[in-house]
């Protein structure tokens, strides 16, 4: 039980720090396309490229970020029922595939 208690609070500070960088990452990328909107001139082709291509990354980190703190969730949640110790092994075990689906998400 501690070994998996110990491996759960590993993954979810290496997901934490994952969404701290996906943090930073959509900032990064909605500050580029308020930019790019407030300073767009209609005969710069490079700058009407960069805005609508920052808005569908900025789409892609916002999702891979919300994917990220659901896999955090169902990983807390595992750990949670570990640490009950009366609760059937099956309920973590769902929990961690639940994670695992989300951290697919995540990066697709």
């Amino acid at each position: 039980m501690e070994r998996a208690l110990s491996l759960i609070g590993e993954w979810e500070e290496k997901l934490a720090e994952a969404g701290k960088l996906l943090g930073f990452v959509l900032s990064w990328l909605g500050t580029t396309e308020l930019l790019a909107i407030r300073w767009i001139r209609s005969d710069d082709a490079t700058e009407a490229r960069v805005r609508p291509r920052a808005g569908a990354a900025r789409a892609l980190a916002g999702a891979a970020y919300g994917e990220v703190a659901t896999c955090r969730g169902h990983l807390g949640a595992a750990a949670r029922l570990v640490a009950r110790g009366d609760i059937p092994y099956r309920y973590a075990h769902a929990e961690v595939l639940a994670a695992t689906r989300a951290v697919a998400a995540a990066l697709e």
